[in-house]
């Protein structure tokens, strides 16, 4: 019995969907009139000495101008349920941002240390290893300098030369050297190079950054 009631129940949800798309389709006729006789005799009420009473409104709309609106909202429901699904499938699927790394783990020995990567300072391309840079120490990784790029956050971790990466969070300051090149200073007390050919995405890096700590100094204070 309860099988049976759980059939008549899945079957009268489907005739309801069946029926969705002519559903909607009358209600946004109905509306679409309804709405413009409301209209016309607000209207009519607030400028005019003679009132257009709303089911004469409505009749008017119905008769003059029904068939259009049967028209336009037929074609746009038949849209929707044939074409929109259609035009869906060619469009590319969206871009998924990766996941950013928080620890790299790396082999010194035999032993094996998880570095945690707010805590680098710059990744310098040392071929055919990088330099993973901390405050007090340096470890060698067989990766490639570009690979593990893609794997940091975007805004923080900034390219500011063909074999530097720095974390914008541990820049101090920086200068130019009046050729279109700058020195950058970090905190513990690195000069890196800033080539004037990365110098565009280094800004942005530094916006974003100075935004970020004025959001964490609202939120703390």
């Amino acid at each position: 019995m309860v099988y049976l009631n759980i059939k008549i129940l899945g079957t009268e949800k489907l005739k309801t969907f069946k029926y969705l798309p002519l559903q909607l389709f009358l209600a946004s006729v109905i509306l679409h009139m309804l709405l413009f006789s409301v209209i016309v005799w607000l209207l009519s009420e607030l400028f005019f000495d003679h009132t257009y009473a709303l089911l004469q409104n409505f009749y008017y709309t119905l008769s003059e101008s029904g068939y259009i609106l049967l028209l336009i909202y037929g074609a746009l429901i038949l849209f929707l349920k044939y074409a929109a699904p259609k035009l869906s499938l060619i469009l590319p699927p969206p871009v998924k941002k990766p996941e950013v790394l928080s620890k790299i783990t790396i082999s010194n020995g035999r032993k094996y240390v998880n570095i945690d990567v707010m805590d680098i300072i710059c990744i310098k391309a040392l071929t055919p290893y990088i330099a993973i840079c901390l405050a007090n120490n340096q470890y060698l990784h067989s990766e490639t300098l570009k690979s593990v790029s893609e794997k940091l956050d975007q805004d923080k971790f900034i390219r500011v030369h063909k074999s530097t990466i720095i974390n914008i969070d541990k820049m101090v300051s920086y200068r130019s050297r009046l050729n279109g090149d700058y020195d950058i200073a970090m905190e513990d007390g690195t000069m890196i190079r800033l080539s004037r050919t990365y110098f565009t995405k280094f800004k942005r890096g530094l916006m974003l950054c100075s935004r970020d700590r004025t959001k964490s100094h609202q939120v703390n204070g």
